[in-house]
């Protein structure tokens, strides 16, 4: 069964107006819809970033959009209501808003489709016993005085990056993104996906950014002879502070080839 779409319901900033609106991330199918009692006139140039807040309280950030791919009205009750849908390119959603069009972007980091089978980190997740299983529990867990009768350990070693390498404009970083869900009686779960971060030398505007993310997807195609995708894309702002978490960048179209030039020369 397919994944629904994710929608963010928001207030989002048009031509000086802030109004409601919606978005629905679904891929070739995503959408931005927003609402109003007037007329709503949304210039081209005007569609290139469009912000917004997530009534959940993220920020949110339309980029590239086209459109109007439906406009219109509604009589509803004695009001008219107006309204318009956008197809966005890219939607950014974070803990700061991002500008499509500005030198912004210090990192972008990804997943592709083959990178765990091309950068496989041998030994860093295992599983072992101990013949002292007890040293390794904590306090709580030791009260219990039933006797163990059988143990088995699962580990994850971080040893740093699995690959690293400078390239003229960007730093490469290849690392193990795990993710962990605290033990319950259902068990414990440990899942890795492995990441590619580029780190810009200058910040660079976000179609750059994406530009020498898939620059390095076409070198992992080489390497692996087979098609790779770009999925889980995220990008951090030149100003964010320490702590601050990543912008997730929603892509409609995360499969398309947009690198034209792959420069690989790397010291």
């Amino acid at each position: 069964m397919d994944n629904p779409p994710k929608q963010y319901l928001g207030h989002f900033s048009i031509q000086g107006r802030r109004l409601p609106g919606q978005v629905t991330l679904a891929g070739r199918d995503s959408k931005l819809e927003v609402f109003s009692d007037h007329h709503i006139h949304l210039p081209k140039e005007k569609m290139q970033t469009i912000r917004g807040v997530a009534r959940s309280g993220e920020k949110v950030t339309i980029c590239n959009a086209i459109g109007a791919e439906m406009s219109g009205s509604s009589f509803y009750y004695g009001t008219t209501k107006h309204f318009i849908s956008l197809f966005p390119h890219h939607v950014a959603i974070g803990p700061r808003h991002i500008d499509a069009e500005r030198k912004i972007v210090s990192r972008i980091s990804f997943t592709t489709t083959g990178a765990i089978n091309l950068f496989y980190d041998h030994g860093a997740f295992g599983s072992s016993s101990s013949k002292n299983i007890r040293r390794l529990m904590p306090d709580w867990a030791k009260k219990d005085r039933r006797k163990i009768t059988y143990n088995r350990i699962y580990y994850y070693a971080d040893r740093g990056p699995i690959v690293s390498a400078k390239s003229k404009d960007y730093e490469i970083v290849v690392f193990n993104g795990g993710t962990f869900s605290s033990p319950s009686p259902k068990g414990i779960n440990v899942k890795n996906e492995v990441r590619i971060a580029l780190n810009f030398k200058k910040a660079v505007s976000l179609e750059d950014a994406l530009h020498a993310a898939h620059e390095f997807r076409i070198l992992c195609e080489f390497l692996s002879h087979a098609k790779q995708c770009i999925q889980n894309v995220r990008i951090q702002h030149k100003n964010s502070e320490q702590q601050e978490g990543e912008i997730t960048l929603h892509s409609s179209y995360e499969n398309r080839v947009l690198a034209k030039r792959p420069t690989f020369a790397t010291t």
